[in-house]
């Protein structure tokens, strides 16, 4: 699985599963992203993000 190609998504059931990268409110679970980033403040790594509906 590549990481940095897909959305890791955390079913309510406990299975993850690769997804095409795309944002869907509709989607049961978690999102799961990684990126990279020359240094923390690249990623905003103090804190987490959340999109809620």
């Amino acid at each position: 699985m590549d990481l940095f190609a897909s959305f890791v998504h955390l079913r309510p059931d406990g299975r993850a599963q690769a997804e095409q990268p795309a944002f869907d409110v509709e989607r049961d679970g978690w999102q799961l992203m990684t990126f990279h980033g020359e240094t923390d403040a690249d990623v905003h790594a103090d804190h987490w993000e959340v999109h809620p509906e």
